[in-house]
């Protein structure tokens, strides 16, 4: 019973990755099926399922980062407005804590930015 135990221990950082695993290889094994029925080469067949499951895994991966970047540029751009006008030392010394914060990094705690 304690060695089930320490196999689970063992096994539960990789836990995430061994369900995601499990996942992508149910969603793609119909997928390889088809492919299959119509390419006789097993080897071509394999090539070009793995090629679609990529091919369906990095595309939203890119519209992800394409958007992320937007959004990263654009809150940039923002908090450099904000320091600028001087919104940001306001807020800054409205907030107790942030006062603290700012006392900890000089006078100044937008000059980080």
């Amino acid at each position: 019973m304690i060695g089930i135990y320490f196999c689970y221990r063992l096994a539960l950082p990789f836990l995430a990755a061994l369900t995601w695993a499990l996942t992508i290889t149910v969603l793609a094994g119909q997928l390889h099926r088809r492919v299959v029925r119509r390419i006789k080469w097993p080897r071509l067949a394999a090539g070009l399922s793995v090629a679609m499951l990529a091919v369906c895994v990095l595309l939203p991966l890119a519209f992800l980062a394409h958007h992320l970047a937007g959004a990263l540029v654009a809150g940039i751009e923002n908090l450099q407005k904000n320091i600028a006008s001087g919104d940001l030392q306001r807020a800054i010394e409205t907030y107790p804590l942030l006062v603290w914060a700012n006392s900890l990094f000089g006078p100044n705690l937008t000059a980080l930015f």
